[in-house]
């Protein structure tokens, strides 16, 4: 039996700060949900995830 591949090629997503436990969180559980084709939650991890970075590490993103 062969396992399911997603359909779509893997996107380029935000990046999380490096050290950033709350960062690590939502790439973790954006990764999860892509690869359960849970597309909409994975959205949602990225929106979270832009939002912290907009808020707590506006200095420190360097892109």
């Amino acid at each position: 039996m062969e396992t399911a591949t997603t359909p779509t090629p893997f996107p380029r997503w935000p990046e999380g700060i490096p050290g950033c436990a709350r960062c690590e969180k939502y790439t973790k559980e954006r990764e999860r949900r892509y690869h359960r084709r849970e597309y909409s939650e994975a959205t949602d991890q990225n929106v979270y995830l832009v939002r912290l970075k907009q808020r707590d590490h506006a200095e420190e993103d360097d892109g």
